[in-house]
């Protein structure tokens, strides 16, 4: 008598139980990353907003440039739920308190944003931008025109 098998056998289950946990085991990485990224996204898009009004000084001439904190965009509490602060000098560095990861590399610790000097004055003259991610007081990076902003989390910047 030839009877039909009806169902899958073991050995079948048991190959797509371990491709679904390879998938996952690489998958769920790379989600981790990349909603890091996008919470680190809204750290440099409030720096962005005083690189903004910075540059509309500098770049109108208005003769002298306004003291620390007196640029019209700096907060000392919460802006958001991942940005603790943001604090401006009187040359115009950005300085952003990143909150709320929940991991300790990047709570607490500071996106600094600095206008970068040019060797020969293009006219207009257009400021460039530095970003640099900080580690305590010491600021570590490399020029924003560079692919990797930050030498300690590469991978969470956004470029």
């Amino acid at each position: 008598m030839n009877t039909m098998q009806k169902g899958f056998t073991l050995i079948e289950l048991m190959i797509v139980v371990a491709i679904i946990g390879i998938l996952a085991a690489v998958a769920l990485p790379a989600y981790q990353d990349y909603t890091v990224r996008a919470k680190m996204s809204e750290v440099v898009l409030a720096a962005s907003a005083c690189r903004t009004t910075i540059t509309e000084v500098y770049q109108s001439g208005s003769g002298t440039a306004p003291t620390a904190g007196n640029w019209g965009c700096e907060s000392a509490s919460a802006t958001s739920k991942y940005v603790a602060s943001v604090a401006t000098s009187d040359v115009g560095v950005v300085t952003v308190t990143a909150t709320g990861f929940n991991n300790t590399d990047i709570d607490g610790k500071t996106i600094v944003l600095t206008r970068m000097r040019v060797r020969r004055p293009r006219w207009p003259a257009r400021p460039i931008w530095e970003n640099r991610y900080s580690s305590g007081s010491a600021v570590l990076g490399r020029p924003a025109f560079r692919r990797n902003t930050s030498r300690l989390l590469p991978r969470l910047m956004t470029t």
